[in-house]
């Protein structure tokens, strides 16, 4: 998921480390040749040091305490500045990727985002957010950062094994295999789990955050019915199951610290009863000196790479959602609009000058439409033109295909064949090209949790925003009159899902919202089913006004607002069964006619 030079940029510092890691090593022997040039001089004896360094002046005659301070302290400024450079580095590591992970959610996002309605549905909307976030998250820096610290202590780890090498090679072929086989062990006990763990994390959270969502959108329902103790009961058994994950987690991470810490002492124990038996006192004791001077540096590097693997697997664990999110994208081929919805392009008209090329014409040829597994056709060789200023309304029973057609005209599905033209071009290319040109007001409009002013003219900066234009809106949907009531006006608070407004008042912010950019094209799909009469009759004048100017595709049960139009579309199982005026489609479709005799028309 990074560029070329982000990789390249990762390598490099991760490389970095191998010269931190011999100035670790630096430090390390200079400590061990001041332990033997204190030991000698603390004896009044030869220092115990290598043979190749006896030859060299400093080591001949008697050995000065100046000496062993200065080496001292050389051996510390060392190792603190390797502590101290690596802190550095491993700062810059994270902040790098931090950086990329905005980066890499934002190019995720807009591939997705750029797909068909029917690719977003695919999975749920907890679990798509959880990709976008959590997932990235445990990905750059549970993952790759992770990763460049098992760089880190690996290239410690071996080149310390390389110096000690060259002092003892027994302590350094006993050390590797001793301190490789608990790792291993380690790594297969707790690498498995650890991923296990993530998944259950991921899971238990998703879980937990999509029954606060479904209690708090059915809070009326579940009250009234005295179902709140199952909701509880839930929610406490999914916040039980991510607190045993945790405490899973935690313990994996302290395994490696009490099992290497016995290792040592273990360790040292063999390394005493065999040198013991292979070598003179004075020979054991360096050795063991050795082994535990070496430990010393190589423990907590192994401490810290068992605990940066296991933190990885979690985190892959954890990364799942977005691991097959991404897998998804990259498997299923972009439509054709996909280009130019995410990358950069010349801005469109803008409906605040008329859109002055925009054409409010609408062309389907042929259109079919058939969902992934459904047996039958949701639309079937439906086809029908509407002319600038028409006023045409989709009829039918509940499951007639009306809504699938909407979201074809809106280009939110792609038909399985047939050819769908606003303004003469495909409907996303015209989004694109005339943006606020085309509106539509759903069912049930989708509210933001903040002002009035911004749900109007949602998806702009507050200083883009016409307060001119948002009041022109608020009075054409008839809402006006309420917030010129409320002290704070356009600032009004609404609530999430606008919790502070009854249900005909959200719908008429719908409404206002889609006529804020003056569009030349509306698409309203049930959008009176939540007002009431009096406000129906307002929105009915409405419309009446509006087709003067405006082309209207209306989508309606409530056929009262339609009893004057004069292009009736009745569509059944998909198709289109009849087309007239609203006392034509009467006669002819007596399933119509019932409806309307029922609501006394």
């Amino acid at each position: 998921m990074l560029s070329r030079l982000d990789q390249k940029k990762l390598i490099i510092v991760s490389c970095l480390q191998l010269p931190l890691s011999l100035m670790d090593l630096f430090g390390v022997l200079t400590i061990g040749l001041v332990a033997g040039l204190a030991a000698g001089l603390a004896t009044n004896s030869p220092p115990l040091i290598p043979s190749f360094l006896k030859s060299i002046d400093m080591f001949q005659g008697p050995i000065q305490p100046s000496l062993v301070l200065t080496l001292g302290a050389i051996a510390g400024v060392a190792l603190i500045s390797k502590s101290l450079l690596s802190w550095v580095f491993t700062q810059r590591t994270f902040r790098f990727l931090a950086g990329r992970q905005a980066q890499i959610a934002g190019e995720i996002s807009a591939d997705l985002f750029s797909r068909p309605m029917l690719f977003l549905q695919r999975r749920t909307s907890m679990v798509t957010a959880s990709a976008l976030t959590d997932g990235i998250n445990a990905l750059t820096l549970g993952v790759l950062g992770q990763t460049a610290i098992v760089v880190s202590e690996f290239s410690l780890i071996l080149i310390m094994v390389c110096g000690l090498f060259l002092l003892d090679p027994l302590v350094t072929v006993f050390t590797i295999i001793f301190f490789g086989l608990i790792g291993v062990i380690l790594q297969k006990i707790l690498g498995h789990r650890a991923a296990a763990l993530g998944q259950q994390m991921i899971q238990a959270q998703i879980d937990g955050i999509t029954l606060v969502q479904d209690f708090l959108r059915a809070y009326r329902e579940i009250t009234v019915s005295d179902r709140t103790a199952w909701f509880v009961g839930e929610f406490r058994e999914s916040r039980w199951r991510v607190a045993r994950v945790h405490s899973g987690v935690y313990i994996l991470n302290q395994v490696g610290k009490y099992v290497s810490e016995i290792a040592l002492v273990v360790g040292a124990g063999c390394l005493v009863f065999a040198t013991s038996v292979t070598r003179d006192a004075a020979a054991a004791a360096a050795t063991v000196s050795i082994f535990l001077l070496a430990s010393s540096r190589i423990f907590p590097a192994i401490l810290r790479l068992q605990a940066a693997v296991v933190t990885i697997r979690n985190n892959e664990g954890i990364a799942g959602t977005t691991l097959a999110l991404v897998k998804d994208l990259r498997e299923t081929d972009k439509p054709e609009f996909a280009s130019w919805v995410t990358k950069e392009s010349t801005p469109g008209e803008s409906s605040s000058n008329g859109s002055p090329s925009f054409v409010p014409s609408l062309k389907i040829q042929n259109i079919s439409l058939r969902y992934p597994e459904a047996a039958l056709s949701a639309l079937d060789s439906v086809s029908f033109e509407v002319l600038p200023k028409d006023f045409v309304a989709i009829v039918g029973a509940t499951g007639a295909g009306k809504s699938s057609l909407i979201d074809v005209m809106l280009g939110l599905v792609q038909p399985s064949k047939g050819k769908i033209e606003i303004s003469g071009r495909n409907p996303r290319e015209a989004v694109k090209r005339w943006p606020g040109a085309i509106a539509y007001v759903p069912q049930v409009t989708a509210l933001l949790n903040g002002t009035v002013r911004e749900n109007v003219a949602i998806g702009r900066f507050r200083a883009d925003i016409d307060d001119a234009r948002v009041w022109e809106a608020l009075v054409r949907a008839h809402l006006a009159d309420f917030l010129q009531s409320e002290r704070l006006g356009l600032d009004t608070e609404i609530g999430e899902h606008g919790v502070r407004l009854s249900g005909g008042q959200r719908q008429r912010l719908g409404i206002a919202r889609a006529l804020y950019t003056r569009p030349s094209l509306i698409i309203l799909d049930e959008a009176t089913s939540s007002l009431d009469a009096e406000t129906e009759h307002f929105i009915k004048s409405m419309l009446d006004e509006l087709t003067e100017s405006v082309t209207l595709i209306v989508v309606a049960h409530r056929l009262g607002t339609l009893r004057d139009c004069k292009n009736v579309i009745y569509l059944q199982n998909g198709s289109i069964l009849c087309r007239g005026t609203f006392d034509q489609v009467r006669e002819q479709v007596p399933a119509f006619d019932r409806q309307a005799r029922l609501l006394g028309l």
